[in-house]
């Protein structure tokens, strides 16, 4: 391949990548501070399930930004 190509597709990737990132952060945002307004009304299982999928979605932030650097 044409090193235009691999940087043209090296870019996609960043710009994929940084749209992601961006769209994971305010999933992230917005379940804590669901979590925080409703914590009153949520069992422990539903803030145990909830935090759960934060865990996972700070876990997949970090690969993202790993990914970013091996690009």
């Amino acid at each position: 391949m044409e090193r235009k190509t691999l940087r043209k597709i090296a870019l996609e990737i960043r710009e994929f990548n940084d749209a992601t990132s961006t769209l994971v952060c305010n999933l992230d945002d917005q379940l804590v501070r669901y979590i925080g307004k409703n914590i009153d009304n949520l069992s422990i299982d539903q803030v145990k399930a909830l935090l759960g999928f934060v865990r996972g979605i700070r876990t997949l932030k970090a690969m993202l930004v790993d990914f970013e650097k091996d690009i």
